[in-house]
């Protein structure tokens, strides 16, 4: 049996506010599917047209995901790209003479986003209004394919997510995770994480 999940998800390339929608959604997509103990969900509007996704009703986890994402923000606009790590872990209790927690690392899903640079916005007040409309779509239909992706890597059989009681009363303490924010990274290890995640994942080129 597998004890360990791991997820490279091709690299994401748009403007600063998709990027942050997007880094929104997906996290709490997977949150959704992934944290044990919370029933308290709400089906929410992305400012995408068109795109939904249910977010668990924690205060403090949306407290953690809106921070990372302030902390993405402020780190991709000085360097053009950012790495998102999402770990899940189990405590474990071992008794010797003393009791020793431990921190089992199940789960890891990794993100890598490129700011993409702006285009000068058009004169023309018609033809502005129909490339907002196409890029809607545009965006709507990209934001469509990762989520299939990403649904369908949460969905298929697990055979390495540990065992946890349906009665836990605070997931965020039973059931830990981290969200890591990765801007230091040099251009060749930048092209070596695209390609190693796109071949990976055997993508086809239309995908992005």
């Amino acid at each position: 049996m597998a004890n360990f999940g791991e997820y490279q998800i091709p690299h994401f390339e748009d403007d600063l506010p998709t990027i942050k929608e997007f880094l929104r959604i997906v996290l709490n997509t997977i949150f959704f599917h992934r944290w044990i103990g919370e029933t308290n969900f709400e089906d929410c509007d992305s400012i995408i047209p068109n795109i939904t996704y249910v977010k668990i009703k924690n205060e403090n986890l949306q407290k953690t995901i809106e921070s990372k994402i302030s902390l993405l923000e402020k780190n991709i606009i000085k360097t053009q790209h950012a790495q998102v790590i999402l770990n899940f872990y189990e405590k474990k209790v071992k008794k010797f003479f003393l009791y020793d927690e431990l921190s089992n690392n199940w789960e890891s899903w990794k993100f890598l986003f490129i700011l993409k640079k702006e285009q000068k916005k058009s004169s023309n007040n018609d033809n502005e209004n129909e490339n907002e409309n196409d890029n809607d779509i545009i965006k709507e239909n990209k934001i469509r394919k990762y989520l299939s992706f990403i649904l369908q890597k949460l969905n298929d059989k697990i055979d390495y997510m540990p065992n946890f009681s349906m009665d836990i009363k605070l997931p965020e303490e039973t059931f830990p995770f981290e969200i890591i924010i990765n801007t230091e990274m040099k251009e060749n290890d930048l092209i070596s994480i695209i390609k190693d995640m796109n071949i990976k994942n055997a993508l086809k080129d239309d995908f992005i």
